[in-house]
């Protein structure tokens, strides 16, 4: 029985400090704290230099940058851009849909929708139709509006990797109502109870939260008023409560950018070209592949009059 006894005792003395361990290197975080972190991490680079296949810490590209700082909270990125923007859900809606932390993608070409570039989204403008992204460019990892023309006209759409924010109840119902918001005049009867209203001050006026966001408030002679649409209030996850910024600026779909995008390659594959040489002409090299001066122009970017040089690879289908 002593023997029993002592050898329990031991093995206690070995497996306590692995499970003490084990809780120590586990931690829980809210999706909100997890993007406030992932931010932090990420500012920590600020005017590190540009390296094309830079994978960091010293130097990144844009793609080696955000598989740089998600990686240090466990998440195995992609290598390049155009795989990242397939991997995770896209950002549907207006710009006021973005979260801290979404990946926000760029075409290298104005005209095409190839994703060449990669940033971390950090927050809306006061206006709800621009917003701040840190990422690796030209003159090293920095923080840049969506405003900026060269970003702004080639804007292709964003991708959540960590969890959402905002957690909505759908079936939550105000007695006597839906879930969503119906017309005012429905609301006449309705008994709204304590615990799906809330207030923001001891003067504000009751608000009821209905669970797609929308919500509506009751006056002080207890009429319920439909507000505009300008803005949600939402339940996070945390427990309180937020106003979301309404936009109208339109977020571009990332699953047409990267169809569009397999289209171009597609073409692009089956595309022909030609190195032009001495005494050669458009006139002559059109003949040639039976085509026009015009389609050659069209599909080079140039214009009839401009001198061919010996050298040039031109597409010719």
């Amino acid at each position: 029985m002593k023997k029993t006894i002592i050898a329990l005792l031991l093995s206690c003395l070995f497996v306590a400090p692995a499970l003490a361990q084990e809780a120590a290197d586990s931690i829980s975080v809210t999706p909100e704290e997890l993007a406030e972190r992932i931010i932090q991490e990420a500012k920590k680079h600020l005017g590190k230099p540009y390296r094309w296949a830079g994978n960091g810490p010293s130097s990144f590209d844009c793609s080696g940058f955000t598989k740089y700082v998600y990686k240090q909270f466990g998440y195995n990125l992609p290598r390049v851009a155009g795989a990242q923007a397939e991997e995770y859900r896209a950002v549907l809606g207006d710009m006021s849909s973005l979260q801290k932390g979404d990946l926000v993608f760029f075409s290298s070409n104005k005209h095409s929708n190839r994703i060449g570039h990669v940033g971390i989204f950090m927050e809306l403008t006061e206006d709800g139709r621009d917003f701040l992204f840190i990422h690796s460019a030209g003159g090293g990892v920095q923080i840049t509006k969506l405003s900026e023309p060269y970003y702004l006209e080639r804007f292709r759409g964003a991708v959540r990797v960590i969890p959402d924010f905002i957690i909505l109840d759908d079936e939550k119902k105000v007695s006597g109502g839906p879930a969503s918001a119906p017309a005012e005049e429905e609301f006449e009867n309705v008994v709204v109870p304590q615990y799906d209203t809330l207030q923001l001050a001891v003067n504000d006026r009751r608000i009821v939260l209905f669970g797609d966001g929308r919500w509506v408030y009751v006056d002080a002679e207890g009429k319920v008023v439909v507000p505009d649409e300008a803005d949600r209030i939402v339940l996070c996850r945390d427990g309180s409560w937020t106003v979301l910024k309404a936009s109208e600026v339109r977020i571009p779909s990332i699953v047409e950018t990267n169809a569009s995008a397999a289209a171009e390659t597609a073409e692009e594959n089956a595309a022909q070209y030609y190195t032009v040489k001495s005494g050669d002409s458009l006139g002559k090299i059109a003949a040639r592949y039976h085509t026009t001066v015009q389609a050659l122009c069209r599909l080079n970017n140039m214009r009839s009059t401009d001198i061919l040089k010996i050298g040039r690879r031109l597409r010719v289908k």
